[in-house]
This record gives C-alpha cells, sequence and structure tokens, in this order.
C-alpha cells in the first residue's frame, strides 16, 4: 500500500514514518512539504491514501483535498490538524476527507486505519 505524507514540519513527517514502519504492508511513497509539491507526488505515485497536514505554510490541505477528489482517484485522505475545531472538521468532511485526525493525540490511530484500508477498504471509525 503505497502512502504519501504531506506536512511542512519535518519533524512531524519524521514521527509519521517511525510510525507507519510498525505496518509491514505499507511503502512511504513519498513526502511533500507544500500542496504543489504534494498534487506531483501523488500524480507520479497514484497512492491509496494520503497523510495529509490541514494547514501547510504556503496554503492549506484543502486545495491537495479538492484535486484528489475531482481527479477521480481512489485514494484515501487521512486529514491531520492541530485544528480539530467541528469548523474544520466539518469543511474536511464536505471537501471528500475520509478521516480527520487531531495531531495532539491521535496519531496511534494511523496504522489501524490504513490496514482497515488494506483488509476491507474502510475503517468503520471514519471521520
Amino acid at each position: 500500500m503505497k502512502v504519501i505524507i504531506v506536512d511542512d514540519t519535518i519533524a512531524v513527517q519524521d514521527r509519521l514514518i517511525q510510525i507507519l514502519a510498525s505496518v509491514p504492508e505499507v511503502e512511504i511513497a513519498g513526502t511533500a512539504v507544500s500542496a504543489k509539491a504534494a498534487v506531483e507526488l501523488i500524480d507520479e505515485q497514484n497512492p491509496a491514501a494520503v497523510i495529509l497536514d490541514w494547514s501547510l505554510a504556503e496554503s492549506n490541505g484543502m486545495r491537495v483535498l479538492r484535486y484528489v477528489r475531482s481527479s477521480g482517484l481512489a485514494t484515501k485522505i487521512i486529514v491531520v490538524t492541530n485544528y480539530s475545531d467541528s469548523v474544520t472538521r466539518r469543511l474536511c468532511m464536505e471537501a471528500g476527507a475520509d478521516y480527520f485526525l487531531d495531531k495532539s493525540f491521535e496519531y496511534e490511530r494511523i496504522p489501524g486505519i490504513l490496514s482497515a484500508i488494506m483488509t476491507n477498504g474502510q475503517d468503520p471509525l471514519r471521520i
């Protein structure tokens, strides 16, 4: 399962890579620090999932999310953010995010979500 990590903080990327090392079927197909780089990488790799930081330095995750949904790709989008308020959650859901996680305490759910996607295509605890 190819996964792309989009986060503008290298330390966060490193933490996610470390967490995903526990899921043997996961291949990190690349990382990106901007929406532009993420879109290019998604086009190149056609990943099964993208772990997407909602707040990027030069943009936000909405650009990436809208691109994936308009492209017709079956890519699952896992939004991770420090802005876990109900308004941001609603915006993500309306834009087509598959999962919405709070960076402060929900990173550990990611391996289970990816395993569920591989097993049955969807996690029962979606958003």
